[in-house]
């Protein structure tokens, strides 16, 4: 792909999240992202087919810059505590910023056809992989206590996308901190007395 197409490629990502966060995702058309973006519908189309090919590209791109800011973070020998608080730090930004109206758009997009159901099945296992290798890494370094990392990180998975959902319609924000700091001290190796 050539530097013009890749700029509108990536301007189509860059609009996606408040599109679907505005709209949900089964109401978002691609007449949107025409609009959205100043493209026609043939340029649109040059890039995606389709508003769920859209969603996927942008959820797998957030998956892949994650995936890499931690692997590179790792390879510095950054503090695991610390990744794991610029995490929940970012997390909470996003939830404040409405996030749990793109985790709604989510769970649209999982039961709109049942061929997203594998998707999304995917985009959880993946999440919960990272999260994983995340929290072995903080147990290696001493800096997290002994726990079964694979569990915990479901149990994390599901929570952040719950609480996120949760802040859309029932939960502040200093109840998000709150919850937030709770879930990060759950892992951290405990000072000797």
């Amino acid at each position: 792909m050539n530097a013009a197409g890749s700029s509108t490629r990536l301007r189509i990502l860059n609009a996606a999240p408040g599109l679907f966060m505005d709209k949900g995702y089964a109401q978002v058309t691609m007449a949107d992202f025409c609009q959205a973006c100043g493209l026609s519908r043939g340029g649109l189309y040059r890039h995606f087919h389709s508003t769920a090919e859209i969603f996927e590209a942008m959820l797998q791109r957030d998956k892949t810059d994650w995936a890499q800011k931690m692997e590179a973070a790792m390879q510095a020998g950054t503090s695991a505590a610390q990744m794991v608080r610029r995490y929940l730090e970012q997390a909470q930004a996003d939830m404040l910023a409405g996030a749990g109206r793109l985790s709604l758009a989510a769970y649209e997009y999982a039961h709109a056809d049942p061929s997203h159901i594998a998707f999304a099945q995917a985009r959880y296992a993946a999440a919960v992989q990272m999260m994983t290798v995340l929290l072995e890494y903080g147990m290696a370094r001493g800096e997290f206590r002994a726990l079964d990392a694979r569990q915990t990180a479901r149990h994390w998975v599901i929570f952040l996308d719950g609480l996120r959902m949760a802040g859309v319609f029932a939960v502040d924000g200093a109840d998000i901190a709150r919850q937030l700091d709770t879930l990060y001290q759950s892992i951290l190796e405990e000072e000797p007395s």
